[in-house]
């Protein structure tokens, strides 16, 4: 509402949301008090506004914290949104949570199911590790689920970013400090290898979806997140600096 009282478009406040999308849930996370800046292009034709553009550059104060968006081409003409020193706003993935040992059932459409013996989509992998094993977090995320989920036994549902969900089941036990809604960076603990739910001995199921549909976790192509050059560095953090003063003297 905010917005549309500032006079952005639909289209345009999707676009921001989507570029904070990492570090803030929108639905949840922000408050009265909150601010944001954008700088975008829109056309005019005589005079009157007919459609808003890319935006170049964004400014959301959110908690008292400050983040910036800008919008940079580098050299392979591939447009995408990073932080004030060139980081990119999007994250990364690790491949698989775990240390284990082999893989136990792999991603199969056409599984038989080895406890309830009928065939069932096997929507995940199976990573087969001793009880106690370190789970890690592939994401930088949101858990949005935590706690007992029919076969899966005790599970956790992390939202990574705009349209990545990812589970991890048949836990042994969580760890404790982390709770529904807690932000999880990459690699850190989030639970423990163990049979709960279905399971015939102990393992972790683990799930990537994007936008909903499972994919094969060891074959999916994951998000590239990387940072701006380093031969471009120079000239990015120049035209940096430029966005974030238009931005803070907006």
């Amino acid at each position: 509402l905010a917005a549309h009282r500032a006079g952005l478009s639909d289209q345009t406040i999707m676009s921001l949301t989507n570029i904070f999308s990492w570090d803030i849930d929108f639905s949840r996370e922000t408050r009265p008090g909150d601010q944001f800046v954008v700088l975008y292009d829109a056309y005019f034709y005589r005079g009157k506004k007919v459609k808003s553009g890319k935006i170049i550059g964004a400014e959301f104060i959110n908690h008292n914290k400050k983040l910036y968006a800008i919008r940079y081409k580098g050299q392979k003409n591939n447009a995408d949104y990073y932080s004030p020193t060139g980081h990119s706003l999007r994250r990364t993935f690790l491949r698989t949570p775990i240390k284990y040992e082999y893989v136990s059932s792999p991603f199969n459409s056409k599984r038989m199911h080895p406890i309830l013996h009928i065939i069932r989509p096997h929507e995940g992998v199976d990573l087969a590790a001793v009880t106690g094993t370190p789970i890690h977090a592939t994401s930088d995320g949101r858990i949005i689920f935590r706690g007992r989920r029919g076969g899966y036994g005790k599970a956790i549902i992390m939202q990574d970013g705009p349209k990545y969900t990812t589970l991890f089941a048949h836990m042994s036990r969580f760890v404790t400090k982390y709770h529904v809604g807690s932000h999880i960076k990459e690699r850190q603990v989030i639970g423990y290898v163990g049979q709960t739910g279905l399971a015939t001995g102990p393992h972790l199921h683990y799930e990537f979806r994007i936008n909903g549909v499972h994919y094969n976790p060891m074959k999916v192509k994951l998000p590239d997140a990387k940072p701006i050059p380093k031969k471009e560095l120079s000239v990015y953090l120049a035209y940096a600096k430029i966005i974030v003063d238009k931005l803070n003297h907006s």
